[in-house]
């Protein structure tokens, strides 16, 4: 048997050992995040790439006479619209607007100071730290019938939740933003 104090092992790593799990799991919590965000973004270029495409093979199977009463008979608004399927991620990390008390079926935390929606997303702050934010939903939407998929711990800066209920899959991001919490509903 080693005399531990005279041994090459170091104590110090038994410690670092958790620290190093936590830091996986950190990492680990950081790609989701970031692979859902990257979805987030290219889902309506793919959608948009798609409708180009398919207009393409549109184009080249009707006469020219056929194209011309399209463009004459689609409303300016409908072309107008369209560019607005993008979110608009500057308005959603900075909501202004008066919070709303239901989202698609969700509701919207009491502590919530200010809302913002676009294409699937709504976001609102909230005068509640991750903590109080994270047990809001995590009591909440079992009550509503919605089942938890899968959920990253609150670090204390932040958390993620994922639930489905039927056909409908919501996801809640929860970030500190230094005065308070901002939180990011994702419906799909």
């Amino acid at each position: 048997m080693t005399d531990p104090q005279n041994s090459a092992y170091d104590h110090h790593n038994e410690r670092n050992l958790p620290m190093s799990r936590v830091s996986k799991i950190l990492l680990f919590m950081f790609v989701i995040v970031f692979a859902l965000a990257c979805n987030f973004v290219t889902q309506p270029l793919n959608e948009a790439q798609e409708a180009v495409e398919t207009a393409r093979s549109l184009a080249t199977a009707m006469p020219i006479e056929t194209l011309q009463s399209f463009a004459t008979a689609m409303p300016v608004e409908t072309l107008e619209a369209i560019p607005s399927e993008m979110p608009d991620f500057e308005n959603l990390a900075d909501p202004q607007g008066e919070p709303l008390e239901e989202w698609n079926g969700i509701p919207i935390m009491p502590a919530a100071t200010a809302g913002a929606e676009s294409s699937g997303i709504y976001s609102f702050k909230a005068d509640a730290s991750v903590e109080e934010v994270v047990e809001y939903y995590q009591v909440l939407l079992p009550e509503l019938g919605w089942t938890k998929l899968f959920s990253v711990p609150d670090t204390g800066s932040g958390a993620f939740l994922t639930y489905e209920k039927g056909e409908n899959v919501i996801t809640i991001t929860v970030a500190s933003d230094g005065e308070g919490t901002l939180v990011w509903l994702t419906s799909q």
